[in-house]
């Protein structure tokens, strides 16, 4: 016995509904790799406008996301380098646990750029100083830099992996 038009019509469509969704179950994965792409890519360029005395806000830098971090090992340096080291491994933790795991990775894509440094917040803020390298809002520019490429990189993410 043949479908009638509405019959066909109601298979097809729920045909397209299960396939649909099945493409949107990616896409908080999809977002989370894109964000992480950018922030990795905030960090860098921010890192490239630390003001540098001794190397140890530059070291401080971190990008964290749903339990995983990037940080690449910091080296330290002066007599308060174990003080910095402990300071980073306090400050990321606590940065990676506030994200949560991988539930809360598919309900609510985030990644976290930031400096441990305790004084990095003063170095950032202060628009007086004067440095012989880097410069104030490191951070602030580096992320203003990277909004428009960075709603592009998540737009062409996506398309890609629902494709």
């Amino acid at each position: 016995m043949a479908l009638s038009a509405h019959e066909r019509y109601v298979k097809g469509m729920t045909k397209v509904l299960r396939n649909l969704n099945k493409q949107l179950r990616h896409i908080p994965k999809l977002t989370l790799a894109a964000l992480i792409k950018v922030g990795l890519r905030i960090q860098r360029n921010s890192m490239m406008m630390v003001p540098v005395d001794y190397g140890n806000l530059r070291a401080s830098a971190y990008t964290t996301w749903s339990g995983k971090t990037k940080s690449d090992n910091p080296e330290f340096k002066g007599k308060d380098a174990s003080f910095f080291a402990m300071d980073h491994q306090n400050v990321v933790s606590q940065a990676t646990a506030s994200l949560g795991g991988l539930l809360m990775a598919r309900l609510n894509p985030t990644v976290e750029v930031g400096y441990s440094a305790f004084y990095s917040v003063f170095v950032h803020e202060n628009l007086e100083a004067k440095h012989t390298v880097g410069q104030a809002q490191f951070l602030s520019q580096a992320v203003n830099e990277e909004t428009v490429r960075m709603v592009s990189d998540m737009q062409m993410n996506i398309r890609r992996g629902i494709r």
